[in-house]
């Protein structure tokens, strides 16, 4: 580089080649450029950590991965999904019937004691506990609505329930142990 008094951008010949060598205010111009990209690049490093870290950390399947259906013993049941808070909450209650081999399939983030109430409920139903590996860990047949405000919870933790109709369960000879194709 050829110190220049003026700080301005001196041209060097290199082997026939001219070269142009940044001054010393170019660089701090440079440097200016750098601190607002710095800083976005690490805005937003710090959102996809976040991010990460919100992503559920269990084997639940994301609405998009959910058939409209599933299969318990070679039966195919047609489901509809409450995979938030307010859709579980609502449940089949205020309904009049269910529709024939259909279902109402509760996802939850993480699997736990799943407590079932029959509040504002009008018909009775099945309930199915099945577990994270899709495998049926409790029943409860014919819950009547009359049982309400008692609250029905699965032995061990689920991820899923499944509200069918009641008699689906004996009709079609459904069991604890029994896999649940989703």
């Amino acid at each position: 580089m050829i110190n220049n008094p003026n700080n301005k951008t001196q041209s060097v010949s290199k082997g026939g080649r001219e070269a142009v060598e940044p001054s010393v205010s170019a660089f701090f111009k440079l440097q200016k450029i750098r601190t607002p990209l710095k800083h976005f690049l690490f805005c937003l490093v710090v959102y996809l950590i976040i991010f990460y870290l919100l992503l559920p950390k269990h084997p639940a399947l994301a609405p998009s991965q959910v058939k409209n259906f599933l299969i318990i013993n070679n039966t195919r049941i047609n489901i509809e999904i409450a995979d938030t808070d307010t859709k579980r909450v609502l449940g089949l209650s205020g309904r009049m019937s269910l529709a024939e081999n259909s279902g109402l399939l509760f996802i939850f983030p993480k699997p736990q004691k799943v407590g079932i109430w029959m509040k504002d409920m009008n018909f009775p139903i099945d309930i199915v506990w099945i577990d994270a590996v899709h495998t049926i860990i409790d029943i409860k047949q014919a819950v009547s609505p009359d049982t309400f405000p008692t609250v029905f919870y699965p032995r061990t933790s689920a991820m899923y329930v499944l509200e069918l109709n009641a008699g689906f369960i004996k009709k079609h000879n459904i069991k604890i142990g029994d896999t649940v194709v989703i």
